[in-house]
């Protein structure tokens, strides 16, 4: 159609794929990503709370009539005295240690998730 002299096409459209092939492969990988460390985060969340809750541990004391128990129930009192305790209660410390450490590494992998979503939000605008 011609209106004073300038051609007008009504109708078309572009055919072109709205993201380029290798940009395609880039977000699908960035999704597989974000998938499996999402799994992983919670896995490590859900295992350090499982650990930190059910930690106990029963220490004998004189004889086995009289026994000094360590639970989770009792971490605030603990702080204080965190290594003493820690000297006579070895497993206890050592699972109440390896909770913590594992909730450390799960809020990492959640950081590293914003970061990755921040990212894939940037590059769709």
């Amino acid at each position: 159609m011609t209106k004073d002299g300038v051609t007008m096409e009504h109708g078309e459209s572009s055919k072109a794929p709205l993201v380029a092939p290798a940009a395609a492969g880039v977000n699908r990988a960035v999704a597989v990503v974000d998938v499996f460390l999402r799994f992983i985060a919670i896995i490590g969340t859900i295992g350090s709370a499982i650990a930190m809750g059910t930690t106990n541990e029963t220490l004998p004391f004189f004889t086995q009539f009289i026994q000094f128990e360590a639970k989770y129930s009792d971490l605030p009192s603990f702080t204080a005295n965190w290594f003493s305790i820690c000297q006579q209660f070895d497993s206890f410390c050592e699972r109440i240690s390896g909770s913590l450490i594992g909730s450390f590494a799960a809020m990492v992998l959640l950081v590293v998730l914003i970061t990755l979503s921040a990212f894939a939000l940037a590059r769709r605008h």
